[in-house]
């Protein structure tokens, strides 16, 4: 298929001088990131990486959150004497 076939039909024309992107999620343990899915990479392969950290879940889970704080004290001492 030539390029002006490829333009008419709208088929992407794949050539490996052409950048590709993912996002994948991936976990850093013992100093190696970890990929959550297997990558379409060759062995020895150079990639660009941008890091994001994800976000935390409680993170304003207890904004509206009223709590007297004297008793929360008293309950503890109760508890745990």
């Amino acid at each position: 298929m030539t390029k002006t076939e490829t333009r008419k039909t709208g088929e992407q024309e794949s050539s490996s001088d052409e950048p590709r992107k993912a996002k994948v999620k991936a976990t850093f343990i013992e100093g190696v990131l970890r990929p959550a899915k297997k990558l379409d990479l060759k062995e020895g392969e150079e990639v660009e990486i941008e890091i994001k950290k994800k976000k935390g879940k409680m993170f304003g889970a207890l904004k509206h959150w009223n709590a007297d704080s004297q008793k929360l004290k008293e309950e503890l001492r109760s508890i745990h004497g």
